[in-house]
């Protein structure tokens, strides 16, 4: 277990760690610095919006949609979001293979300068 309070402590490379950490990253889309975290890693993206009542910005919404055009993130409603990570993420069928591939591209390229 690993707590972190991030208005009281700010230690080095706690959310890059995290974020490595997981198969699957749920952000709360009311933080473009968040999402864009989120969809760095590498790791698949889920984002929601906490309450069907919260209004985001225009410029949030554009975000989010550029976002989505890009296939960077999903955005299910709140109350699909366990459905959609069953069906998508644990069953195998998801977007997990292609983030993978990514990984692997990443890793290429790396060894690409290396030996260059």
């Amino acid at each position: 277990p690993f707590l972190v309070i991030a208005n009281q402590a700010s230690r080095l490379g706690v959310v890059p760690g995290i974020l490595g950490l997981c198969d699957v990253v749920a952000v709360s889309g009311e933080s473009m610095s968040m999402v864009s975290e989120a969809i760095a890693s590498g790791k698949p993206v889920i984002v929601f919006i906490p309450s069907e009542h919260a209004k985001l910005k225009s410029k949030h919404e554009e975000f989010l949609n550029r976002m989505i055009q890009q296939k960077l993130i999903v955005r299910p409603a709140l109350q699909d979001i366990g459905r959609f990570i069953g069906e998508q993420f644990l069953s195998g069928n998801g977007r997990a293979a292609s983030v993978l591939e990514h990984d692997r591209e990443v890793l290429r390229q790396a060894v690409r300068r290396v030996i260059s």
